[in-house]
């Protein structure tokens, strides 16, 4: 079972799931020439340059539009339009040879409102979140406007709402940032122009942060009175003792009351712990964007003055120049010799002596362990000679197949394991040989999930597995 927006899914498995979204994915998921389309129709629409039902006529301008944005430009007007009807546009009741745009369509709309232009940006968050997060525990003298409350006015309106400014002002700092690391590729004149239009971005970022805090600030008001709430459902708990099982239902009425109370508090409170992390995140990135600001504007500046000095200097060097017959060019009158500048200081040279810091070598023979070094080279050997009859195996069952143009590895694994008393060995041969016949077009490899009779006895058992020429 699959838990889902508190909602137990029995009806199919995850595998059926996963068939269905494969099967439905591009007719509810539009394409880049679709989503163009749909968008194009929808500002026409909202521009009245077409009507709200338009023609097959106006359709085809829409996909024409889409069209030039590839440079190809090869999608059919015909297939285009057939995708669109999967989801996306629809006939009118009223008339067939129309069309309209689905609620499937507007959904998309909003969702490229939300991702790319931000559009959630523009509402105020602070007075939204008042609007509709705030409330007042005496309004609350059931569960069902409790509940209503977390649906509509939070979970659906004022969460969201704070989810898209936050993440409307994490996309401002990180293009802020972005940019501002490209203006230490740009000239000097220009990036000092632009980094006095970064101070504007930044009075801006620094803004959003400012109001995103204060509706921090108002939401330990709303925990104030969601603990009022928790406590007054807690409080009913509190029942004189009597029995019966007109009670017993009353406090299990009651005690999941309660329960689904305490459930709500956890996810608002949870909610507001996760964002406000969130945001240390991003003011942690707009510090240093901000300090990164303040380094690049100096250092433009000083590059600046070096560059206006070093231009005044060639101004008077070139005025100064004059033609000369054995030089060619050269200056009107010599430089005056000036002194060089220089600082007094004080050298201190320490003998080196020879007897106080000389330092003695030993050389430290090791005790060789002429048992260890004999068993390690006897193990050496022997996994060395594995190897090398391994691979010999190999190629001698490889010249066999190109002969007989099949094998069955299965015989051939039991005869190796027979003859070498090894299991690595008759393992690494058969290996290599599945290897070998998976790389090589010529050949398939036949596994059957079945055991023969005649090894049924055996320690180790393996499939039927049988290699044949194409």
């Amino acid at each position: 079972m699959l838990f889902f927006n508190n909602q137990i899914i029995k009806s199919k498995s995850i595998e059926a799931q996963l068939q269905d979204i494969n099967y439905f994915y591009d007719k509810f998921v539009p394409s880049k020439i679709e989503g163009l389309t749909i968008y194009i129709l929808y500002k026409w629409v909202k521009l009245e340059y077409i009507e709200n039902t338009f023609t097959e006529a106006d359709l085809e301008r829409a996909i024409n539009s889409a069209n030039n944005f590839f440079s190809e430009k090869n999608h059919r007007i015909e297939n285009v339009t057939q995708k669109l009807l999967n989801a996306y546009i629809e006939n009118p009741p009223d008339d067939k040879y129309k069309y309209i745009l689905t609620p499937h369509a507007n959904r998309f709309i909003e969702f490229l409102g939300k991702k790319i232009f931000k559009e959630h940006t523009h509402f105020p968050l602070r007075e939204t979140f008042q609007n509709y997060g705030l409330f007042r525990a005496d309004e609350i003298n059931n569960i069902k406007k409790f509940e209503s409350w977390f649906e509509f006015h939070f979970k659906n309106s004022s969460k969201k709402t704070i989810e898209d400014h936050l993440e409307g002002f994490k996309n401002l700092v990180n293009n802020s940032i972005l940019k501002l690391n490209e203006l230490t590729i740009i000239d000097d004149e220009l990036a000092i122009e632009n980094l006095e239009k970064f101070v504007t971005i930044f009075k801006e970022i620094t803004s959003r942060e400012n109001e995103i805090r204060e509706t921090f600030h108002l939401s330990g008001s709303l925990k104030s009175e969601i603990k009022k709430v928790v406590n007054q459902f807690e409080n009913k708990l509190e029942r004189p003792n009597k029995r019966g099982e007109e009670e017993k239902k009353i406090i299990e009425r009651l005690q999941t009351e309660y329960e689904t109370v305490l459930a709500i508090k956890t996810q608002v409170f949870v909610f507001f712990e996760q964002v406000e992390g969130k945001l240390e995140q991003i003011v942690e990135r707009y510090i240093y964007a901000d300090k990164q600001l303040a380094y690049y504007k100096e250092n433009f500046r000083t590059r600046s003055r070096f560059q206006i000095n070093l231009r005044r200097f060639l101004e008077i060097s070139l005025k100064q120049l004059e033609y000369d017959k054995e030089s060619c060019v050269a200056f009107k009158a010599k430089f005056p010799l000036q002194s060089i500048v220089y600082e007094d200081f004080k050298y201190i040279h320490l003998k080196y002596i020879e007897k106080f810091s000389k330092k003695k070598n030993y050389i430290t023979l090791i005790d060789r362990d002429e048992n260890y070094e004999r068993e390690q080279l006897t193990f050496a050997n022997k996994a060395l000679l594995k190897q090398e009859r391994i691979a010999k195996l190999i190629q001698e069952y490889q010249g066999k197949l190109r002969i007989e143009k099949k094998l069955n590895v299965t015989n051939d694994f039991y005869e190796i394991l027979k003859d070498s008393n090894d299991s690595d060995i008759a393992l690494e041969v058969i290996h290599g040989l599945l290897q070998f016949a998976s790389a090589d077009k010529n050949y398939s490899v036949d596994i059957q999930k079945e055991l023969s009779d005649d090894v049924l006895n055996n320690e180790i058992l393996i499939w039927k597995i049988n290699i044949q020429a194409i």
